[in-house]
């Protein structure tokens, strides 16, 4: 079960706009699907198709205030995306 947990994580975390968004999370703190799609001038549905999938693999959690949904890192994802964003990577 650890496994098929880790593939999805890493299936989620193999994608630019994924990134991006959890980048964007981790500077901002929370935020709508409307703010993510507007910053990452994404369509809402391609949008909400990327934070769906995070939210699965437990990348990010969402908070209901009112009638909106915020999305912010998982407590437990927080240090693993901030070390994965903040490391340089070379090709060489």
């Amino acid at each position: 079960m650890r496994i098929l947990k880790l593939e999805r994580v890493f299936k989620a975390l193999a994608n630019r706009r994924r990134l991006e968004i959890l980048d964007y999370l981790s500077k901002r703190g929370s935020a709508t699907v409307g703010d993510i799609a507007i910053h990452l001038d994404l369509s809402l549905k391609a949008t909400s198709r990327h934070v769906t999938k995070l939210a699965n693999a437990g990348l990010i959690d969402r908070m209901q205030a009112g009638t909106y949904m915020f999305y912010h890192l998982a407590p437990n994802a927080g240090l693993l995306v901030n070390q994965i964003l903040l490391t340089p990577y070379s090709t060489e």
